[in-house]
């Protein structure tokens, strides 16, 4: 089985309690045809920069789940109810941090000599500001 993520639009035009019923049929759906859902988030109206058949705003939901990777055609099934607007679905990789090897840092020796320069320079700096 492989992880999935599903995003998809629900038209404004519903009620909260329409836009709850839709999203327990979809988490539904894709149970009932093996899936395991991981995260189901909340729907959360959203202005489109772009309308959508019409629409200027829409619920956006997005659930991650597992699903088998020769049925994922039948999560077609989604996309053509009525009351989503659109969906987009993508695999979600997992993806190993890359190793950063930490390369030591070469620190420069002071003579003595600029030490007390440097010495010098910040009593006169305090002589200035009458520190």
């Amino acid at each position: 089985m492989k992880r999935y993520e599903l995003t998809y639009f629900i038209p404004p035009i519903l009620n909260s309690e329409e836009v709850k019923k839709i999203v327990q049929e979809v988490d539904s759906y894709i149970v009932s045809k093996g899936g395991e859902i991981v995260n189901s988030q909340l729907p959360i109206r959203k202005t489109l920069v772009h309308p959508i058949k019409k629409q200027k705003s829409a619920y956006l939901v997005t659930l991650e789940f597992y699903f088998n990777q020769e049925k994922i055609s039948e999560l077609k099934e989604i996309e053509k109810r009525k009351e989503i607007l659109r969906t987009f679905l993508i695999e979600k990789i997992k993806v190993k941090p890359k190793e950063t090897k930490i390369k030591p840092v070469k620190l420069k020796k002071v003579s003595q000599k600029k030490v007390e320069e440097l010495e010098k320079i910040g009593e006169k700096i305090e002589e200035i500001f009458g520190k």
